[in-house]
């Protein structure tokens, strides 16, 4: 595998889940989306987790039309769209059916999804397994996380096994999520 470091943009996804509950709207992002686009970095996660869920309960709007949007603002730079994806969960918090999970990834890579971060909050391979196959089958480029904590049993040798799991399982970047979301 690839050993670059890169560094992503997580603004308008994981930036205003956490500093906004995901209100922000897509026009809202649409107003920034082309100048955090142009800063240089290589990926934007800008769909996923609970943005999903929150456009359609408090903004009532298509997730998938904001797929779409932010793909039409991007243009040529659309490849650079990376969506969050929390395993066979999806967006939500409990496990969804083999063909849900491969037909919502099927629609996502079709509008404009050309990465996709997939987690699992316990290291769960079982719940990558789906998640990585689909993704792959569309043609994303899969960015497989390994959730980070401290404990005894999350030693060194414990990520690196687990690293070699996912790249066995077909990952095509391996990356460090940490869970912690304090300041």
């Amino acid at each position: 595998m690839n050993q670059k470091i890169q560094f992503r943009d997580v603004t308008l996804r994981d930036g205003q889940q956490s500093l906004a509950a995901t209100r922000m709207t897509t026009e809202q992002a649409l107003r920034v989306l082309k100048k955090i686009s142009d800063a240089g970095f290589p990926y934007l996660e800008l769909w996923g987790g609970a943005t999903l869920d929150s456009a359609i309960r408090f903004l009532n709007e298509d997730p998938f039309e904001r797929l779409e949007a932010f793909k039409d603002v991007l243009g040529r730079d659309s490849k650079k769209i990376q969506a969050l994806l929390r395993g066979q969960n999806l967006f939500a918090y409990q496990p969804y059916p083999d063909d849900l999970v491969i037909a919502f990834i099927k629609q996502a890579v079709d509008l404009g999804v050309h990465i996709m971060r997939i987690f699992d909050a316990l290291n769960d391979r079982r719940n990558l397994q789906i998640p990585i196959l689909a993704s792959k089958a569309y043609g994303a480029v899969v960015e497989a996380a390994l959730s980070y904590t401290v404990s005894p049993v999350h030693t060194e040798s414990y990520y690196i096994q687990f690293a070699r799991e996912l790249e066995a399982e077909g990952a095509d970047q391996i990356v460090v999520k940490d869970m912690d979301s304090q300041p």
